[in-house]
């Protein structure tokens, strides 16, 4: 593995079963990383709320975000702040709920230097553009980018991404997404996949809420949550 290179792994601390699953997983792949704890939905404090805007979302997103999805979103967040903090050139940042194949490593080598980011998991069309090791291409996206369950990025990315991610607005995917489809960073995709989503619960939960689509009962509701101390602006 480079040594510029540094991976991270975004776990909550209470789920203790993906955790010990990836470090049984990459122990076999005698991949070093660091986990980052993430933050939690259930526990987010009011100085963390207040980077969040939920008028901004229902311009986006025409909805409000789960407590959950804005608890993920400043993860990515916070794991980029401390990219750019210790100026680190390349990381890869990958979720608790993923299996990995042993030549994503190896493709990392083979990245161009003018790519600034590499989303390994999407469901968005893709079109091969590029060979980079046998059998396996670079590929551009035909669509907006889903998904950020294992992204390489460098330290350019990384400042872009936090410039733009606050006050958090969208799901953390559709900020990557959308910045990668515009241009605004030079982000490609992976064929064929070198990823796998484990069949797991999903850690994200109350975005099919009906408050989260009606601005107005969602700022009573967020009212009275906060007992009448932080209304979500």
């Amino acid at each position: 593995m480079k040594k510029s290179l540094k991976i991270f792994i975004i776990n909550l601390e209470r789920a203790e079963e993906r955790r010990n699953f990836f470090i049984k997983h990459f122990k076999k792949l005698k991949i070093n990383y660091e986990i980052f704890k993430a933050h939690d939905g259930k526990s987010l404090t009011k100085k963390q709320l207040f980077k969040y805007s939920s008028d901004l979302s229902f311009k986006f997103e025409n909805r409000a975000l789960s407590l959950d999805e804005i608890a993920c979103s400043m993860s990515h967040l916070s794991v980029y702040k401390k990219i750019v903090k210790n100026s680190i050139a390349e990381a890869i940042i990958f979720e608790d709920d993923i299996i990995i194949n042993s030549k994503l490593i190896e493709i990392v080598n083979k990245i161009p230097k003018n790519v600034e980011l590499v989303n390994f998991k999407s469901d968005a069309k893709q079109k091969k553009l590029k060979l980079i090791l046998s059998g396996i291409y670079l590929t551009q996206f035909l669509e907006t980018p889903n998904r950020t369950s294992a992204i390489y990025l460098k330290l350019s990315a990384a400042k872009k991404l936090l410039k733009y991610g606050y006050p958090v607005r969208q799901p953390h995917d559709g900020l990557t997404g959308r910045m990668t489809f515009s241009g605004k960073i030079r982000g490609y995709g992976i064929y064929p996949e070198l990823i796998k989503l484990r069949k797991i619960n999903n850690s994200i939960s109350g975005r099919g809420s009906f408050f989260l689509t009606n601005k107005y009962l969602y700022k009573i509701k967020s009212f009275f949550f906060f007992c009448k101390s932080t209304l979500i602006r």
